[in-house]
């Protein structure tokens, strides 16, 4: 027995696995936030948190007594030498490929200070592949409003400073008391505090190489958009002639439809492989940024109008031929 399928069935099951697909993503992304956590679900209110060893401040703590004025003009300061200690002072900016790769730089230094009174930068130059998708653990303790991981850099070296769980304890209540001490763990990557995510560090040959290479995959998908953009307006010049229904207008809305669905979804997939690609660099401290995805909702809403427009059209099409054919 031939089993015929309709446009209308091949275009719900488009939508149908559409749908299917970003469910997965959402679960996937949260699944990549909260493994590995030590905040669970299970908590209760009434949980408590010994800790065994807390170690000293990374930054000097600027004295709250100051005069105000002076209070925020060492905050600011401690803060810019942070970054500068951590390689993200200032941006040397590169190519960027939207939520999925960019390029960029900073001056590192973590044996300097910043100095107002001069306009030298100190430090060297320091370039890396930023990675939007990929952030790392936040607010693990929401009962003492805690980051459950902090980045720093000292004499050249990353650490993720990070509670470490030594035992659990049940209390006679039935809540649960953490045993817990801080830990400063080697990392590979570096992070960008501005952005938010985590940063591959590579030579400046390196930077020469995948910056151009980056700039020609970005012109081609800006020029691929244009092209799209131009069907788009061959369309409207159609309809506007009264040649709605025809050959060439159905396969532009399924061209348009197939790229705005398309895109977003080879973008996840590619943030799915970095950790792959990178996998010396990550550990269970970096997880997945979902705010990386805001745009890609609105490439897929646009994309399931443009596949019901192409439905419509299609069968529209088949109505005119009909109609042609009894005429």
């Amino acid at each position: 027995m031939k089993i015929k399928i309709s446009t209308n069935m091949l275009v719900n099951g488009l939508i149908i696995s559409v749908v299917i697909f970003y469910s997965v993503m959402i679960i996937t992304s949260l699944y990549f936030t909260s493994v590995n956590t030590i905040y669970h679900t299970d908590n209760v209110p009434g949980d408590t948190y010994t800790w065994s060893k807390q170690l000293p401040e990374i930054d000097p703590e600027v004295p709250a007594s100051l005069p105000y004025f002076k209070y925020l003009e060492l905050k600011q300061k401690v803060k810019l030498t942070r970054q500068l200690r951590n390689g993200e002072f200032l941006d040397l900016g590169g190519a960027q490929m939207g939520g999925v790769m960019r390029m960029g730089g900073g001056m590192l230094c973590d044996t300097c200070s910043i100095n107002h009174d001069k306009l030298d930068i100190p430090g060297v130059k320091q370039y890396y592949i930023k990675l939007p998708g990929w952030k790392l653990k936040k607010s693990t303790f929401v009962q003492f409003d805690l980051d459950s991981v902090k980045f720093y850099v000292e004499h050249k070296q990353s650490y993720v400073r990070k509670a470490v769980i030594d035992k659990v304890l049940l209390n006679k209540n039935g809540t649960k008391n953490y045993l817990v001490h801080e830990a400063d763990v080697p990392v590979k990557f570096r992070y960008d505090s501005r952005e938010n995510c985590i940063m591959i560090p590579i030579s400046k040959t390196a930077r020469d190489i995948i910056n151009p290479v980056m700039l020609i995959i970005v012109i081609i998908i800006a020029l691929y958009f244009l092209y799209l953009i131009a069907a788009f307006l061959n369309f409207i010049i159609d309809v506007s002639k009264g040649l709605s229904f025809t050959k060439k207008n159905i396969n532009r809305l399924r061209l348009i439809a197939l790229s705005l669905l398309g895109f977003p979804v080879l973008a996840f997939l590619l943030n799915m492989l970095m950790p792959v690609i990178f996998h010396s660099y990550f550990t269970e401290d970096a997880v997945f940024n979902i705010q990386s995805l805001n745009n890609d909702w609105i490439s897929m809403g646009i994309g399931i109008v443009f596949l019901l427009l192409f439905r419509a059209f299609k069968q529209g099409k088949i109505l005119k031929d009909e109609q042609d054919l009894t005429v």
